[in-house]
């Protein structure tokens, strides 16, 4: 089932089609996000702490200096 067919069951007026289509939309959503919150959850599990990403800073350009890019143009 997906919204598209929930919203046209509303339409048509057929409350049991879309309740049921509510149900199967709400469920397909739900279980994805308990699979996400299992991921997420499952190093820790183990003992495990979970990696954090290392992001590295932007370069800093002292005033006054010239960027490469600025003396090809």
């Amino acid at each position: 089932m997906s919204v598209e067919e929930l919203v046209q069951n509303l339409k048509d007026g057929d409350t049991v089609a879309a309740g049921k289509a509510y149900d199967a939309v709400m469920a397909e959503k739900l279980k994805a996000t308990l699979d996400a919150k299992k991921i997420e959850l499952a190093p820790t599990m183990a003992g495990v702490q979970p990696v954090e990403p290392v992001v590295e800073p932007a370069p800093v350009e002292e005033p006054g200096e010239i960027a490469q890019d600025e003396i090809n143009n």
